[in-house]
């Protein structure tokens, strides 16, 4: 269950919200993010892509893969992340 604390906290954010929308379009063509795909996708600087990481590491809602080229980031398959597809579909934000 998720609680309001943890929703204000990963969705009162206009770069989180960049940032889950650029998971969920990456996980759409199959792969995991890198950090520069995640900057690029966001046009965020490399320091706020992080600290929003963090968080959404934290709360569980993103994963960190360690692959031969790096770190990568994608979205946890759960009820919340699957909530927030269907809101930003529903929004027409995907």
């Amino acid at each position: 269950m998720v609680t309001m604390r943890e929703t204000d906290e990963v969705l009162g954010s206009c770069g989180r919200i960049r940032l889950l929308k650029a998971l969920i379009e990456a996980q759409k063509s199959g792969y995991a993010a890198s950090m520069s795909k995640l900057k690029a996708a966001t046009r965020l600087r490399g320091r706020s892509v992080q600290r929003h990481l963090e968080i959404l590491l934290n709360h569980g809602w993103v994963e960190e893969v360690r692959t031969a080229e790096g770190r990568k980031y994608k979205l946890k398959e759960n009820g919340k992340t699957e909530a927030v597809k269907r809101l930003f579909r529903e929004l027409g934000y995907l």
